[in-house]
C-alpha cells in the first residue's frame, strides 16, 4: 500500500508510483482501441451491480488486451479510450488485486466529458466527465443509484488510502467530497493536511473536516474560512458547527444572527445547544419570523419547527407551544413527541379545540389519539370515553378516506381502544351506530365487533335487533367487503 507521502505528491508523478513498470500497448490493441468511438454499457435494473460493456468493439478489446495494456490505456489521449478501459478493467476476473484505487488520483483534473449509453430495460443516455467516472466506480462517491451499486469496492485499507488522498488533493471534483464528508471519521495522521488545506484557502470546504477534529485551538480558523457559495455564505456555511459544538462556536452564531436567521442550517446548529441561552436566541429569532410578511412567513414558521422538532428539549416548550397555537392552521407543523412528557394536558385540551377546527387542525387532533387515549387512560377514564366515541360516528367511511387518512386512523384506534377494553360503556353507544349506519360493512363490522366481547346478553341484544330489523341479518349473514375488513382489523389490533 501506498505511504501518505504519496499524498503530497506532484499528480504528473502519481503514474509512475502507481504503475512503476509501463507497459507497451501492441500496436493492433491501439488500433482496435482507437476504433471504439462510443462507451455502451449494461446493467441489472435493480440492484445496479457488475456494469457490463455492451458494444462490440470494447468486448473485443476487453478479450484482447492484457491487464496492463488497460492500464496503460486508461492513459490514452482519447477520453472514450480511458472510460473504455476502465471498464474493461473492472469487468476482469482479477479486478480485486489490480489496485484500481492507484487509477483515481491520476485523473483528479480529467475533466473531458463522456456520454454513456446505459442499457437495462430500456436504453438511456447520461453523460460524466471521465474523472467523475473514475471517482464513481472505484471510490464509490456518489449519491446515483446507477454508480452505488457498480458490483467494486476496495478493501477497507485501500478505500481509507484513497479517502485521505481525495481529502487532501486538491481536485476538480472538490464538490464530490460533499459525498465523503458525511460517514468520514477523522484520522490524526490527515489533521496536519487538512489544517494546511484551511489555512491555505485551496479548498472552499476544508473547514468542515477540520471542524471534526474538535479542537478548541482551531475555532478562530474555522470560522475564518467557512464554507461559501459563488463567495457568499449559504447553508453550507453552518455544516462545520454540525460536527463541533463549543460555546465559542455558540457566540459565533449569536453575533451573526442577522446574516443566518432565515436560513435552515443556522437554526438546526442554534436548537442543537439545548441551553437555556439557545433558547433565548431562539426566541428572538421566531419573533423576527413574525415581522415578515404573509407569503413568507408560513414557509418560515415551518422551516423553523422542523428545526426545533429535530432537536426537541424542554426548554423549547413554552415556544413550541406558541408556535401550534399560533399556526395551527399549518398542516405542516407536527407535534413532538417529547412535548408529551411535560405538557400533556395542555396538548389535549388543544386537541379539543383543533378537532372542531379547519382541515390541518383536525387532522392533527385525529394523528394525536395514541398519546391522548395514554393520556387520559391515566387522569379521567370517562373524557376517554367521550373521545372515542367521538370517533367512531355513524357513516365513516372505515376502508376508503382517500383524502381523510388522519381521520381514518383515529377511527381505526379508536376501534382498536373498544376491542382491546371492551369495556361495558361503549355498548349502547355502538348498538345506536349499529341501527343508524348507512354503510352496510361497517354495520356487519360493529356487530362481529359487539359479538367479541363474548357477553350472552349482548348477543341477545343483537338478535332481537336482527329480528327487527330482518335487513341487518341478511347483511350479517353475508358479510361481504365487512368481513374482509373486520379479519383485517383484528389482525392489525392483535399486533400491538
Amino acid at each position: 500500500m501506498a505511504s501518505t507521502l504519496k499524498w503530497i505528491l506532484p499528480l504528473q508523478l502519481l503514474w509512475a508510483v502507481a504503475c512503476p513498470g509501463r507497459a507497451q500497448v501492441r500496436p493492433e490493441i491501439t488500433g482496435l482501441a482507437s476504433r471504439i468511438k462510443a462507451i455502451a454499457i449494461t446493467s441489472a435494473s435493480y440492484p445496479r451491480q457488475n456494469l457490463q460493456l455492451k458494444d462490440s468493439l470494447a468486448i473485443t478489446l476487453l478479450q484482447s488486451a492484457t491487464v496492463e495494456e488497460l492500464l496503460e490505456l486508461t492513459g490514452h489521449p482519447s477520453p472514450i479510450i480511458r472510460t473504455t478501459a476502465l471498464f474493461a478493467l473492472l469487468g476482469c476476473p482479477e479486478k480485486a488485486s489490480l489496485e484500481l484505487q492507484e487509477l483515481v488520483p491520476l485523473h483528479f483534473y480529467d475533466t473531458a466529458e463522456v456520454q454513456i449509453e446505459i442499457w437495462e430495460e430500456y436504453k438511456s443516455n447520461g453523460s460524466a466527465q471521465v474523472g467523475e467516472v473514475f471517482l464513481y466506480t472505484i471510490g464509490g462517491y456518489t449519491n446515483s443509484l446507477f454508480w452505488q451499486n457498480d458490483g467494486y469496492a476496495l478493501t477497507e485499507t485501500k478505500q481509507m488510502w484513497l479517502d485521505s488522498l481525495f481529502i487532501c488533493t486538491p481536485t476538480h471534483f472538490n464538490e464530490l467530497k460533499g459525498h465523503l464528508f458525511w460517514k468520514w471519521e477523522p484520522r490524526q495522521p490527515m489533521y496536519p493536511c487538512i489544517r494546511q488545506m484551511v489555512e491555505s484557502g485551496q479548498d472552499n470546504q476544508a473547514s468542515i473536516f477540520l471542524a471534526k477534529y474538535q479542537r478548541e485551538a482551531d475555532i478562530e480558523l474555522i470560522t475564518s474560512h467557512l464554507p461559501t457559495l459563488r463567495g457568499s455564505w449559504g447553508s453550507n456555511t453552518w455544516l462545520p458547527f454540525r460536527f463541533f459544538r463549543h460555546p465559542r462556536l455558540f457566540s459565533f452564531l449569536k453575533n451573526n444572527l442577522d446574516k443566518g436567521w432565515t436560513d435552515r442550517h443556522f437554526q438546526l446548529r442554534l436548537a442543537e445547544y439545548k441551553t437555556g441561552e439557545a433558547a433565548i436566541l431562539l426566541d428572538s429569532l421566531y419573533a423576527r419570523i413574525l415581522q415578515l410578511d404573509k407569503k413568507k412567513r408560513r414557509p418560515a414558521v415551518t422551516t423553523f419547527a422542523r428545526a426545533l422538532e429535530g432537536n426537541y428539549d424542554s426548554l423549547y416548550a413554552p415556544l413550541y407551544l406558541r408556535i401550534l397555537t399560533e399556526h395551527s392552521e399549518n398542516a405542516n407543523l407536527h407535534v413532538p413527541e417529547g412535548l408529551w412528557l411535560t405538557h400533556a394536558d395542555t396538548l389535549y385540551r388543544l386537541s379539543l379545540a383543533w378537532k372542531n377546527g379547519g382541515r390541518a387542525e383536525r387532522e392533527r387532533s385525529a394523528k394525536m389519539l395514541p398519546e391522548i387515549i395514554n393520556y387520559l387512560e391515566s387522569f379521567s377514564v370517562d373524557s376517554l370515553n367521550a373521545e372515542i366515541i367521538s370517533r367512531i360516528q355513524p357513516g365513516l367511511d372505515m376502508r376508503y378516506y382517500v383524502e381523510h387518512q388522519a381521520e381514518m386512523g383515529a377511527t381505526m384506534k379508536a376501534y382498536q381502544h373498544i376491542y382491546r377494553t371492551k369495556a361495558p360503556y361503549f355498548v349502547d353507544p355502538l348498538i345506536e351506530i349499529l341501527k343508524k349506519d348507512p354503510l352496510a360493512k361497517n354495520r356487519f363490522f360493529i356487530a362481529k365487533l359487539l359479538h367479541e366481547y363474548n357477553d350472552p346478553v349482548i348477543d341477545e341484544r343483537l338478535a332481537l335487533l336482527f329480528r327487527e330489523a330482518p335487513e341487518l341479518a341478511r347483511q350479517y349473514a353475508g358479510g361481504g367487503r365487512g368481513r374482509l375488513f373486520f379479519k383485517n382489523f383484528t389482525y392489525h389490533a392483535n399486533q400491538k
